[in-house]
């Protein structure tokens, strides 16, 4: 009885920092949630583009890493010819980086930033946003 009277403490504490612990796991979740969802608005808004661009270079960065292209020819959206974008994608899913001209199919981004003219591949896909192609094949 008095091996139960010494251990119940222990197990009370235990079982109560269990019980906070899920609950701030729940609020954490929640929050990614919210902000996955919160993503996705800006991500389907705004309007897609398809074009042909010439590489200008690659700018680099930390999580999402930065393309930059010339617009050679668009084949629908809202951008001109001889436009300059900015292009993110997230690191691990980089385009080809032997490439000299891509097909582009890209999204405006519509949040506030400081990059003008900046677009994003879906799901910030650049394997699949950027596409090398070669030259010869542009009309």
């Amino acid at each position: 009885m008095r091996i139960i009277k010494n251990i119940l403490p222990f197990l009370a504490i235990i079982i109560l920092l269990f019980s906070c612990s899920q609950g701030n796991t729940v609020n954490d979740e929640n929050k990614v949630r919210n902000k996955i969802h919160s993503g996705k608005k800006s991500l389907n808004s705004g309007d897609s583009v398809a074009a042909v661009g010439e590489l200008i270079k690659f700018l680099g960065g930390d999580k999402i890493h930065f393309a930059k292209f010339k617009i050679i020819k668009v084949l629908f959206g809202t951008l001109n010819r001889n436009d300059t974008v900015s292009i993110g994608y997230y690191f691990y899913k980089e385009p080809d980086i032997t490439l000299t001209h891509a097909l582009l199919n890209v999204k405006k981004y519509e949040r506030e930033c400081a990059i003008d003219n900046y677009y994003i591949c879906p799901n910030y896909d650049g394997e699949l946003g950027i596409q090398k192609i070669n030259k010869d094949s542009i009309d």
